[in-house]
This record gives structure tokens, sequence and C-alpha cells, in this order.
């Protein structure tokens, strides 16, 4: 007795109800996803037609401390009161006095803000500073 084998059909997988799977999560991630943006301080910096290209990757001896139109002070980003400024500038230059800070002051903070920021820091021995500016022309940070 003699069987036939039987032919089977070869084996195919059908990719289209994963295809419709992954296309459904692609449309569900890009709709649900919150779109994180850093917000910033709003500042308007003064023009310099002579200054120096500023790097915005500070090194390991920079501090950058932003003085926006209200005088107000933010170190990393944090705004800081003026009675927390001195703790703030030694917790930010780890004990170190050979660290630069770089002043973003907008152009229309007051002159006391920014002399009692460079003050404050001399009191701590810190005195090495840079006033970051704008380029009238192409407006990149100076």
């Amino acid at each position: 007795m003699k069987f036939r084998s039987q032919k089977k059909p070869p084996l195919m997988m059908d990719v289209t109800p994963l295809v419709d799977v992954v296309f459904l999560l692609l449309i569900f991630f890009m709709v649900t996803t919150t779109f994180s943006t850093e917000k910033g301080i709003k500042l308007d910096l003064p023009n310099a037609k002579t200054a120096k290209k500023f790097s915005a990757d500070l090194k390991d001896k920079d501090i950058r401390v932003v003085v926006d139109a209200k005088g107000q002070y933010y170190i990393d980003g944090i705004i800081v009161s003026q009675d927390q400024l001195p703790a703030a500038l030694l917790r930010a230059s780890h004990n170190k006095n050979d660290m630069v800070i770089h002043v973003q002051a907008d152009k229309n903070s007051s002159h006391g803000s920014i002399v009692n920021l460079m003050d404050t820091a001399r009191k701590l021995n810190l005195t090495r500073f840079s006033m970051v500016t704008s380029d009238k022309n192409s407006g990149d940070q100076q």
C-alpha cells in the first residue's frame, strides 16, 4: 500500500496585521507624546560688535549667571534671590576661586543688579568675569 504524500502548501506568514499594529502604535505615540520645550529665561542681550565668540558649552571652571530685566538672578537655570546669591555662587563654584563667571544680563537690567552680583562674587574671591553680549548682525551670543 502506497500512501500518497500530500503536497503541503508553502508556509507564508501574513504580515499585514503586523504592519497595521505597528502603524497604529506609531500613530498612538505620535499623538500622545508631549514634546517638552525647554523653558528659557527671556533675555534681550546688549549688542557688541567687537566681542569674542562665546561657546555655549561651559567648561568645568565656568559659572553662568543670568540677570533678567527685573534684576532677578538665575544660576544653572534656578532663580536665586539676592540673599541666596552668596551661597548659590559658592555651591556653583565648588569652593574654587579660578572659576569664570559668565554674566548674561538683559540690556534693560539695572546696573545695580550687575554690580551687586560682581561685588558678591568678589567677596567670595571669585574675580574672573565675562560679559555675554549679542552680535548685532547675527544675533549670536558672544
